[in-house]
């Protein structure tokens, strides 16, 4: 018999399937706080739960795990690489920001073309499932807490357009924010996006009041199609009117971040438009300097006119504006 991934259930599955297993509904919530609050890898530890019982789940189910294959660390981040059932590699970055840990995970095995930066990403992906989502954080946290270190914030932000894979994303989310389960906040949910419009939509009707960062890279419709093909479907105004409405129905800050690149979106009038956009909004804006991609000619603008632009928002235009490097 096939062993079922135990990690990928939502709670209405899971206690259906334990009662055709001859499991009490009570099972079915101990079972779900010992993988989702207590975050157990073997059945052997819930021990609420009868020898029997736990040898009935281990012939049923499987708790799936993350194989580390790389960890780095540079300055206040730490990298882990971790493979997948499917043998697919995935990234997770644990952030010590002002003592607290921003987790930044994957959604999706690679980004779609489309909304990767030029278009530099792996022609195969696939969506993670709701147990790959939900294992990154899992991991993770259990290796934070043997350092006394708690995960403050998630964000979707590493592999993938999380906004592509919205199934998945709300199951997992759901999950996270559960107070009597994981119990993160839902206010500290990012969703990393290259601005995909009708799942935003959902996410304001949902009343979800999750973060978004808007990968905005250039603020003309032309050159923000030539970096991100993905706005030849979803324009820059009608993503300022999505953004605008999602704003003003949960009052969260939207960030929006923007590659440098020299010689493109740098003029004065870029510049000059990127600020009005971004005052439309309660906003952050986020300015990274362009790194080279083998096979483009692209590169980042001198140190200084770096600098000029960051103090131009900063001290002409009242931009909430930071520079990462």
């Amino acid at each position: 018999m096939n062993k079922k991934n135990i990690l990928s259930y939502n709670y209405e599955d899971l206690e259906k399937d334990l009662l055709e297993l001859g499991f009490k509904k009570f099972n079915a919530k101990q079972i779900f706080e010992w993988l989702h609050k207590k975050i157990v890898r073997k059945f052997d530890d819930m021990t609420n739960i009868s020898l029997v019982q736990r040898d009935l789940l281990k012939e049923t189910f499987y708790i799936p795990f993350l194989e580390l294959k790389e960890q780095l660390t540079h300055g206040n981040k730490e990298t882990y690489i971790f493979e997948l059932e499917d043998l697919s590699k995935i990234t997770a970055v644990a952030e010590n920001k002002d003592d607290k840990v921003i987790l930044h995970i994957a959604s999706q095995t690679s980004t779609p073309k489309a909304c990767s930066l030029l278009e530099v990403s792996n022609e195969s992906y696939r969506n993670l499932d709701v147990s790959e989502i939900l294992n990154q954080v899992y991991t993770l946290h259990r290796r934070l807490k043997n350092r006394n270190l708690e995960i403050n914030n998630v964000n979707f932000s590493t592999e993938g357009e999380p906004l592509f894979n919205f199934d998945n994303l709300l199951n997992a989310v759901e999950i996270l924010t559960n107070e009597n389960l994981f119990g993160l906040s839902k206010r500290k949910i990012t969703v990393t996006t290259c601005g995909v419009i009708e799942p935003i939509d959902k996410l304001m009707q949902m009343k979800l009041p999750l973060e978004l960062h808007i990968k905005l890279h250039a603020i003309t419709e032309d050159k923000r199609s030539t970096l991100l093909s993905i706005n030849k479907s979803y324009a820059l105004e009608d993503l300022h009117t999505t953004l605008s409405a999602y704003q003003k129905s949960n009052k969260r800050r939207i960030t929006f971040e923007y590659v440098l690149i020299k010689d493109f979106n740098c003029t004065q009038e870029d510049l000059e438009i990127l600020g009005n956009f971004v005052h439309d909004f309660d906003h952050n804006l986020v300015l990274k300097p362009f790194k080279s991609i083998e096979g483009f000619e692209y590169e980042a603008p001198h140190v200084k006119k770096i600098e000029r632009i960051f103090n131009y928002f900063k001290n002409e235009r009242n931009v909430n504006v930071f520079l990462e490097n």
